[in-house]
């Protein structure tokens, strides 16, 4: 038996250990103690069981560092879904090219890294439409575009509810992190948010008026959030 269907297994008889019949509990709670000792399983692993993680795509480019409108998209995430994200930079060739690969990885319960990862994809998307229809008003001008994104993320923001990680939570998230990176550091984007355009991030903001994440778009069918 794999790992997996182990846990799977375990998770099953766990819930039969609440049975009204006496007998039938006592059954299930030792097969499952008994699984638990075969296969090496704690209960931070069955806890765990039920985190996943998932991954999208940021950006390709010359540098490591995550862009600051990536780094404010994954922070909107983590406040909005009680998720937890850490970037990834991975060394690619393209034709004669040198890029890094960036990619977002949210951690947290199944169901929640799931509704993050397609709200970073419908967020992306139409940020993206709402730069692309205004970006020759800026031609030239520095920082433009992540100007702009930060004020649109900002704006985006006001219009989803915050759900924060429990402490319990947190521990198993961390725990879900480590297990699959290791100790993860921190970025400090301070310095760097002073070569941000005021005007831009206020033109990003007030183009994200109208935009509403439950309200589809070009036909799409949106997932109802909260």
């Amino acid at each position: 038996m794999e790992l997996n269907d182990a846990i799977k297994k375990i998770q099953k008889c766990l819930a039969l250990a609440s049975s009204s019949s006496e007998n039938e509990a006592a059954t299930a709670m030792r097969q499952a103690q008994k699984l638990m000792e075969a296969y090496n399983i704690s209960e931070k692993d069955l806890s765990l069981a039920e985190y996943a993680d998932v991954s999208i795509g940021l950006a390709q480019q010359p540098s490591k560092k995550v862009p600051l409108w990536a780094a404010s998209l994954m922070q909107l995430i983590e406040d909005t879904f009680g998720v937890k994200a850490v970037y990834t930079a991975t060394p690619a060739v393209g034709g004669n090219s040198f890029y890094y690969k960036l990619e977002a990885v949210y951690f947290g319960p199944k169901h929640r890294v799931e509704l993050a990862k397609y709200t970073h994809a419908v967020l992306v998307r139409n940020m993206n439409k709402s730069w692309k229809e205004r970006q020759f008003m800026y031609e030239g001008q520095r920082n433009a575009r992540t100007s702009f994104f930060i004020g649109w993320l900002a704006k985006a923001g006001e219009k989803v509810a915050k759900m924060a990680l429990t402490e319990q939570e947190e521990v198993l998230v961390t725990e879900s992190i480590n297990r699959k990176f290791g100790k993860v550091g921190s970025v400090d984007n301070s310095k760097r948010m002073n070569n941000i355009d005021d005007s831009l991030v206020y033109e990003g903001f007030r183009n994200a008026e109208n935009f509403d994440i439950h309200k589809p778009m070009g036909g799409e069918t949106h997932k109802k959030l909260g």
